[in-house]
């Protein structure tokens, strides 16, 4: 099994897109299935648990109450939520996000409590509602036992906030072996970046939205002739589990088969060979190629359905193993989002502009009742991503260790 880093297992469950029992319903969360899923990862030595307040329109979390708080010991797991503040109308609202996820996953404590999606105009947010001060308080109360953020940015945003935020326990990240050495994403340089002020890293995105998990048909041949018994989504978390710094890799699940791949790849991961890591450049290869092997068109494609913004609002499922065009490219050339128009920037890099955020309250306590409820839209953000891949070259890196919760 893969040594576990403070006691939280190496592979983590990403709640994030939860099987449904109604696939237009994304409150109608198929709870049994989630049981099993909990009771697979549970038996398997998995510990970490994320979710967030806006997840599922605030589903996941009740959910996760009803399949792993209610029936385990509150110290065979460790639990994530996050606050999505820039998306609150007020800093009442924003700060209101901590006590309602507490009443909704029923619990007394957060472990890994996360201030949701920081980068360009949100991080404005989070300061203009004082939400550093909040979740330090709150971990002096002793309702979080660790405060960090997550963000989908580059390596100056992340220098930028760390800096200014020295307290943080940890970020979560992007990082998959596609963005390793992307242009826009940059996970290697982001990861550096949070090993140079000592800060661990939680996974996220380590399939690329299911990307890894649906390769195209030439990187499928290159990873069987490797290993033939190996699913493609394996080799995108063994690449993660392999790096240094990484606190735990999340591993999102839409059903049973898809967690007990995850936690088979868990129980019996091998650090990855010299051939397996050139197995895998070739396919980052493949990436930046289209079918005839020209170049891939490059500029704004589609966000995975939305996927690296709208985290918890309904579309896909993150990180399971849902189709990707069938080549490289496919997706600059083929269908664009149908949610409206993208709203785009002027600049390189990921091109975030937000427009009008509906209210994703939902089960608000009786104090906070004056909360408009949210409806099952699905939802109104807008973003493009304009992305490029190159080779994999990892880089030594080192941080200090997580110190555990008492």
């Amino acid at each position: 099994m893969t040594a576990s880093c403070d006691g939280v297992a190496k592979l983590g469950f990403g709640a994030m897109r939860l099987p449904l029992t109604d696939p237009e319903d994304v409150t109608a969360i198929d709870i049994e299935q989630v049981k099993a899923m909990v009771d697979e990862f549970i038996a398997q030595g998995g510990t970490y648990v994320d979710t967030a307040f806006v997840y599922h329109d605030g589903h996941s979390e009740t959910a996760l109450n009803e399949a792993l708080v209610q029936r385990y010991p509150r110290e065979a797991f460790t639990l994530a939520t996050k606050c999505l503040a820039w998306a609150c109308a007020s800093k009442e609202e924003a700060q209101a996000c901590l006590p309602t996820s507490l009443e909704r996953l029923g619990v007394d404590y957060i472990d890994y409590y996360l201030l949701h999606n920081l980068g360009g105009k949100r991080t404005a947010k989070f300061d203009e509602y004082d939400m550093w001060n909040y979740v330090a308080q709150a971990k002096a109360d002793g309702l979080i036992r660790h405060v960090g953020f997550s963000m989908h940015d580059g390596p100056e945003v992340l220098e930028e906030i760390l800096t200014a935020h020295p307290e943080v326990d940890f970020v979560q990240l992007q990082v998959n072996y596609l963005d390793w050495d992307d242009p826009v994403t940059q996970s290697a340089r982001c990861l550096e970046v949070a090993a140079a002020h000592g800060v661990p890293v939680i996974v996220m995105e380590p399939v690329r939205g299911g990307r890894l998990a649906n390769l195209p048909e030439r990187g499928v041949a290159v990873l069987a002739a490797a290993d033939p018994e190996a699913s493609q989504a394996s080799w995108a978390y063994r690449f993660c589990l392999d790096l240094p710094g990484v606190l735990t890799v999340l591993a999102g699940a839409s059903n049973l088969e898809q967690m007990q791949d995850n936690m088979a790849t868990f129980q019996t991961h091998q650090p990855l060979t010299e051939t397996e890591r050139d197995a895998i450049a070739e396919v980052v290869r493949f990436f930046g190629q289209r079918a005839d092997g020209g170049p891939a068109q490059r500029g704004p494609h589609p966000l995975h359905e939305l996927r690296l913004l709208r985290e918890g609002l309904p579309r896909g499922r993150e990180d399971s193993h849902r189709p990707e065009p069938a080549e490289p490219g496919e997706a600059d050339r083929g269908q664009r989002l149908r949610e409206g128009p993208l709203q785009l920037a002027n600049r390189r890099g990921p091109c975030v502009e937000v427009h009008p955020v509906r209210h994703l309250r939902v089960h608000v306590p009786p104090v906070h009742s004056h909360h408009r409820k949210p409806r099952r839209s699905r939802g109104t953000l807008r973003g493009v991503e304009r992305t490029k891949s190159r080779g994999i070259s990892p880089r030594h890196l080192e941080v200090a260790p997580l110190t555990p919760p008492g």
